[in-house]
């Protein structure tokens, strides 16, 4: 089995983790110093835990099922003038067809025009000022 070893590194932002990659090298000592190099360069100095080391097989599928499309879109709420939007994580299905879900700090969901779960058409609105927002204007058919 011929195996190489990813380096990466990792840390948080405010919108999302960023991650780099750093060298494929032929065996973990080798990944091993770089890490021991890279730690005192700028950025990585101050995330010096975010080193990953992956072992991989050569001509061996890695990722085999594919990937989701998560994104925020905008719920309207029941019984408000004027219409007020709630922003809810949604994954991309195909096309302009979203399906809703919620996290456990997501409030108003039961007045959420369409609950969690749902396949909803969304349109490119502006939303406060920001154009191009994603609003869910009905269930997918």
């Amino acid at each position: 089995m011929n195996t190489v070893f990813v380096l990466t590194h990792e840390y948080p932002r405010v919108d999302c983790d960023e991650s780099k990659l750093v060298g494929i090298y032929s065996s973990l000592d080798s990944a091993q110093s770089a890490i021991a190099r890279s730690r005192t360069q700028p950025g990585f100095v101050d995330w010096p835990d975010g080193f990953v080391v992956d072992e991989r097989e050569i001509d061996k599928d890695s990722w085999t099922k594919g990937f989701s499309i998560v994104t925020h879109i905008f719920v309207p709420l029941w019984g408000t003038e004027p219409q007020t939007l709630s922003c809810v994580g949604a994954e991309r299905r195909t096309g302009d067809i979203y399906r809703i879900f919620h996290s456990d700090g997501d409030t108003d969901v039961d007045r959420w025009e369409f609950p969690p779960g749902s396949l909803v058409r969304c349109e490119k609105r502006e939303v406060n000022g920001t154009p191009g927002c994603l609003v869910a204007v009905a269930i997918a058919q």
